[in-house]
């Protein structure tokens, strides 16, 4: 439901567009940033996508984000844990950040983390920290044999 906190055991893929991403194809902080008229940075509940494993819970959150965003071929998505990447920016730097289920019409897995904007740059750095998982945000072409 609109609102509800996520579980402390779930996770969260963030989409990373290739400006927010390094040349070795880590994350940067950039990508846990507000841009301009948002109030929480948008995420993909991973477990609410109702998928066998962690395969296929990357699959349909890249079709998520293909159906909203351009997804450029260096594009990547970066995964949290809830529970550990709130609990770290706590202890770490003293605000508390949330995550919240915003479900859309054609997204029931959007979701949220919000109060980002109380020190941007050092919550953006601090969930940096706390990263599980990188995956390619475009399925990858298959290699030429």
């Amino acid at each position: 439901m609109t609102g509800d906190p996520l579980p402390q055991g779930d996770h969260v893929a963030r989409f990373c567009k290739p400006t927010c991403c390094n040349d070795d194809g880590s994350v940067a902080a950039g990508a846990f940033m507000l841009r301009a008229g948002e109030s929480y940075l948008s995420v993909q509940w991973l477990e609410c996508l109702c998928q066998a494993d962690r395969a296929a819970q990357i699959e349909a959150a890249r079709e998520a984000f293909g159906k909203r965003l351009k997804v450029g071929r260096s594009a990547k998505m970066a995964v949290l844990n809830v529970g550990m990447t709130c609990s770290h920016v706590m202890r770490a730097s003293g605000f508390k950040i949330d995550m919240h289920h915003q479900p859309e019409p054609a997204d029931p897995a959007h979701s949220g983390i919000f109060g980002i904007g109380q020190d941007e740059e050092l919550i953006a750095e601090t969930i940096l920290e706390t990263i599980k998982e990188v995956h390619p945000a475009r399925k990858q072409d298959p290699s030429p044999l």
